[in-house]
C-alpha cells in the first residue's frame, strides 16, 4: 500500500489514476471473500503516549516497544476465535521486511506468547516470514491494515474516511478491533507481571 500510495517500486510508472484502478481491481477480487466471512479482520491499536505512560518496570523489559503488546492482543484474540469455531493450529505470516525493523521478530513472537490463556497455546502453531510481492494473503492484510491505520489516524489529507476503506468496511462480515486503553493497560500489565514470574520469563 505505501507503494501504491507513493508511485514507487512495483508501481514505479504509474500515474495515480492507474495506481488507483489497480487498487480497485485487487478490492473487487477481495470483497466476496470479506462477505463471505473467509477473510476476518484482527487489528490491534496502542497508542504510544499511552504505552509510555503505562507500562514500566518488569513488563518494560520484556515488552520493549508497543510491537509486542499488538502481537500479543493478535494472537490471543485470533486462538479464542480458533477455539469457539473448533479450527485447526494457527500459523502466522509476517513481512519479510519485520526481522529488519524488529529486532529478532521470531523471538519477540514467542515472548508475546505469554499473553495467549494456556489451555490455548496449542492453537499457535508458529510463525514464518515471506514477501508481501507474492505472497497474496500479506497483501490483503497489508491492504486492510494500510486502510485501517489511516482511518484510525484521520490524517487531513485523506480528507475523511477513504473510499477504498469504506468499500472494505462495507463488505467485512466480520472484524474485530482491540484498542488498548490506558486503564485496561496499566491492569494488564500487573496480570503480565504474575504471568512473567509464573513462566520464569522474568
Amino acid at each position: 500500500m505505501r507503494e501504491c500510495f507513493k508511485l514507487e517500486k512495483q508501481f514505479e510508472g504509474f500515474n495515480r489514476h492507474q495506481a488507483d484502478r489497480k487498487l480497485g481491481d485487487f478490492l473487487d477480487v477481495l470483497l466476496p471473500y470479506l462477505r463471505r466471512g473467509d477473510i476476518k479482520e484482527f487489528t490491534s491499536i496502542l497508542d504510544w503516549a499511552v504505552y509510555d505512560r503505562a507500562v514500566s518496570g518488569a513488563v518494560r523489559d520484556t515488552f520493549h516497544n508497543p510491537y509486542l503488546f499488538l502481537i500479543g492482543a493478535i494472537q490471543a484474540e485470533v486462538v479464542k476465535r480458533v477455539s469457539e469455531l473448533g479450527g485447526d493450529p494457527v500459523y502466522f505470516f509476517f513481512d519479510d521486511q519485520t526481522p529488519k525493523l524488529e529486532f529478532n521478530a521470531a523471538y519477540q513472537f514467542e515472548r508475546a506468547k505469554v499473553t495467549v490463556p494456556r489451555e490455548m497455546l496449542h492453537l499457535l502453531h508458529g510463525m514464518t516470514f515471506a514477501s508481501d510481492q507474492y505472497c497474496y494473503p500479506l497483501q490483503v492484510a497489508d491492504l486492510i491494515a494500510w486502510q485501517r491505520h489511516r482511518k484510525e489516524l484521520n490524517l487531513p489529507e485523506d480528507l475523511g474516511e477513504r473510499k477504498e476503506f469504506k468499500r472494505i468496511r462495507g463488505a467485512t462480515k466480520e472484524a474485530w478491533l482491540f484498542p488498548y486503553r490506558e486503564d485496561g493497560l496499566i491492569a494488564f500489565c500487573l496480570r503480565m507481571e504474575r504471568r512473567l514470574a509464573e513462566s520464569g520469563l522474568l
